[in-house]
């Protein structure tokens, strides 16, 4: 989804700035699909993540020698896509990118590890200065796809480094869609200005239970200072409002009005953004209230879920509730047409593949409390049984076996959801005028028709005016119409698209996979666990989607179960990917361009439809 600046008179010079605040609206949007999220990891990180995993298989806690190759593979490909990257390298930059690609070769986690180090030491220290150097001169420049690229590794990197997901989304609304500020200039800076990639000191002021307050004073540490004197740190003061600046308690005097059986304290800490510096007090809180509760098992130990985050020497702050993990969130706000598609889906498996419905009702109950989760990484490693439930009982290496199923699930439909995604987005921001063009009605699903217009040449004049409709107001909807017609344009030009595709899903769903591990066996949490968390319900959901394609499109199966079902998906997706062989041994017989168009009537077979929409 992505919101317009409908109000706002956009000049000339401004237009970069526009397809800035659009990205920024769909990488950091909840409901984005998979492709249009911001990226796990930046380059920066993805050597971080390489070096983890190198040691890991030097120590043998990690067996799999092909994850060596796959995490290779991929910060190679970051690499080359890595505008920043290539400007802090300068030289050596292809010598760093041929190293790495030898070493996924040799499978060499020794080589990789001392390549990895290197390349992470000399980019760490100005990655994130240059980053936003080349966010603003691209910006300045207009070049849309440019600007989207840097964009997605700049909302990346501020994850990893510390930044809350949640507080950039608001800052991106509230600096470009909610502000009172006449240019998109001055809307740009005020969201700029807010990631200065900087810790800042926050003073949290929270209302907390009297027993509670009394129990944590118990468990203040003790220090002794450079004079060897002793002196008690307390994290939870009670706070003084007399001691505090008028002007702020002022403000806020609703807040600070005194509340039965309640205390009010304050806590410092010191973090990137308000949002974060409330989920670190908020996690102290849990562990001090878990720690007393060992010893004095009683119910009635709680605080008020509203705290008070004022920056250091502000006078003002933020008043902010704790948000429920992003997976919650979702299922908060799905629609019953949603709820509605899953139900039957599940309740198709279940009529189906009898002799498994046990295995289906383990993967119902899974994801369901997945959502009942409190935390992300409780959702993760609920999520996940859901899937293992689901797929076949693994052979050999379990994430090979895993990859061989969940990838054909998630790459078959894959032109097609792009072009239902992108159907949904043109409706949305322009209602009739779009149906107009298309000549359609939007009570039926219009994927098709504008997927045609997309892929077929003979309707250009149909592009040139989606074209013309979206260029002032919604430019990423230009370059989203560019990208799918170029990748759609020939056979030998879709099956790179595919493969990309098909790769990006390998890579992140063996990064889940070490995860969840890393979660269940060592205890290790990361930042970027909502955005694998996004990515793994999502790939849920197209599983989902296609067992049920294929339960309605195989009309003779030897045995109706859940393996044979996985199997047959697995051999239609192959038999799909052979389309694309013979069409290249054609090419080559025939002696035909390279750039060779998908014929009008053979489209639909290599941009493939679910059955019950043909």
């Amino acid at each position: 989804m992505k919101l317009l600046l409908k109000d706002l008179n956009v000049r000339e010079n401004e237009r970069g700035i526009l397809v800035f605040a659009q990205s920024l609206s769909e990488l950091l949007f909840d409901y984005s699909p998979d492709s249009y999220r911001a990226p796990a990891l930046d380059t920066l990180y993805r050597c971080a993540e390489t070096m983890v995993v190198c040691k890991d298989v030097i120590s043998g806690k990690v067996k799999n020698q092909a994850a060596v190759t796959s995490v290779a593979d991929e910060l190679a490909r970051s690499l080359h896509s890595d505008d920043i990257a290539k400007d802090i390298l300068g030289n050596n930059y292809g010598a760093y990118v041929k190293f790495i690609e030898q070493k996924s070769k040799d499978q060499s986690a020794a080589g990789l590890l001392r390549v990895s180090s290197s390349l992470y030491d000399e980019m760490a220290k100005d990655y994130s200065e240059i980053c936003v150097r080349n966010l603003r001169k691209a910006v300045l420049e207009n070049d849309v796809n440019k600007i989207y690229r840097i964009s997605q590794t700049f909302c990346s990197h501020l994850i990893n480094l510390g930044y809350e997901r949640e507080f950039m989304y608001y800052m991106m609304r509230s600096s470009f869609f909610y502000s009172r500020r006449e240019t998109l200039t001055d809307r740009f800076e005020m969201f700029m200005n807010a990631f200065d990639l900087k810790m800042h000191q926050f003073s949290i002021y929270c209302y907390v239970n009297e027993e509670l307050y009394e129990l944590i004073k118990l468990s203040n540490v003790e220090k002794r200072d450079d004079q060897g004197n002793i002196e008690i740190k307390e994290y939870f003061k009670r706070a003084d409002l007399e001691q505090m600046p008028p002007d702020l308690r002022e403000r806020y005097s609703v807040f600070f009005r005194p509340r039965n059986g309640m205390v009010l304290t304050v806590a410092r800490c010191e973090y990137y953004d308000p949002k974060g510096a409330r989920s670190i007090i908020e996690g102290e809180l849990n562990v001090r209230r878990a720690t007393i509760l060992t010893v004095y098992p009683r119910k009635g130990f709680s605080w008020d879920i509203d705290m008070l985050v004022v920056k250091e020497n502000e006078n003002h702050g933020n008043i902010l509730r704790n948000q429920p993990s992003v997976l919650v969130r979702r299922d908060s706000k799905r629609t019953d047409t949603k709820d509605a598609t899953l139900s039957r889906r599940f309740n198709l498996l279940r009529a189906y593949v009898i002799d498994d419905i046990n295995r289906v009702n383990i993967s119902v109950l899974a994801q369901k409390n997945a959502f009942l989760s409190e935390s992300v990484e409780g959702q993760l490693t609920a999520f996940w049984s859901a899937f293992e439930a689901l797929l076949p009982e693994p052979s050999g290496v379990r994430i090979t076996s895993y990859l061989r199923y969940m990838i054909p699930c998630n790459v078959h439909y894959y032109s097609y959801q792009r072009f239902r995604m992108f159907d949904r987005d043109l409706w949305l921001a322009h209602k009739e005028k779009y149906l107009e063009i298309i000549g359609a009605e939007r009570s039926v699903d219009n994927t098709k028709e504008l997927a045609a217009i997309i892929c077929l040449d003979k309707n250009e004049a149909k592009r040139k005016l989606i074209r013309v409709m979206c260029e002032e107001r919604n430019p990423l909807a230009v370059m989203r119409m560019e990208q799918l017609h170029l990748a759609h344009s020939g056979i030998r030009e879709l099956r790179t698209f595919l493969k990309s595709h098909k790769e990006r899903v390998k890579w992140q769903i063996e990064r889940i996979y070490r995860t969840r591990n890393s979660i269940m066996h060592a205890g290790e949490s990361l930042p970027f666990l909502s955005a694998v968390l996004n990515n793994l319900q999502d790939y849920y959901m197209n599983t989902l989607f296609s067992l049920e394609c294929t339960l309605k499109s195989t009309r003779h199966l030897p045995e109706v179960n859940l393996d044979n079902l996985f199997e047959r998906t697995v051999i239609n997706f192959e038999l799909f990917e052979e389309k694309f062989q013979w069409a290249d041994g054609q090419a080559k017989k025939e002696e035909l361009k390279k750039d060779k168009k998908i014929e009008e009537d053979r489209w639909e077979e290599f941009v493939p439809f679910p059955c019950f929409l043909q």
